[in-house]
């Protein structure tokens, strides 16, 4: 079974200001913390909506099939461009993602399902922190040919699993603000 990893950096940072994946924490990029942390996990790769807008990434790229499609196109993309049989999708603004969360996810991705997503322990759930399998292709492009692009649809018209977080829902936090950014810087500097 061909698994590949994708770190979601295609989004435009309109509330960012500036690209999420070259934010810092602890010295390190949020892609290369995310690149590190899931390299264990298959091949990595970075999903863009253009590669003119990202030069600035060194790994290996994806551009989108479906511009502005959003998440849901890089997932399509990434799947046509490394014909994988599964695929740990991270989003580069949840920067502490870590290893542990991505081994729950490729343990219950052997289930009989299209996919299998985080949930945090206050039921919150993050359909871009999950692992996708090839059969949830078809629903994908139906999707995206119609342009309905919100991921929790999707997710309606699949079979889903959901991995918990448990007491590891903190690493799920999403930085899209400069304030929350601050915040993280923060917190983990110390640490």
């Amino acid at each position: 079974m061909k698994t590949g990893c994708l770190i979601l950096a295609g989004g435009k940072s309109s509330r960012m200001g500036r690209q999420k994946s070259s934010l810092k924490i602890k010295g390190m990029t949020f892609l290369e913390r995310l690149t590190e942390e899931l390299s264990g996990y298959g091949e990595v790769l970075v999903s863009v909506d253009r590669f003119d807008r990202h030069k600035e990434i060194l790994i290996p790229m994806i551009e989108d099939l479906y511009p502005d499609h959003g998440p849901m196109g890089g997932i399509y993309s990434a799947f046509a461009a490394g014909n994988f049989d599964r695929l740990l999708t991270v989003p580069c603004d949840v920067p502490l993602f870590s290893g542990e969360l991505a081994e729950k996810l490729c343990e219950l991705s052997d289930e009989d399902a299209d996919a299998v997503i985080m949930r945090t322990k206050d039921g919150r759930i993050h359909p871009l922190c999950g692992m996708y399998q090839s059969s949830c292709l078809p629903v994908l492009r139906e999707c995206l040919e119609k342009r309905e692009l919100r991921m929790m649809q999707a997710l309606g018209k699949m079979k889903v699993i959901f991995a918990e977080a448990g007491e590891d829902s903190w690493q799920l936090q999403n930085i899209n603000t400069p304030e929350e950014y601050r915040l993280l810087v923060e917190t983990y500097s110390n640490t």
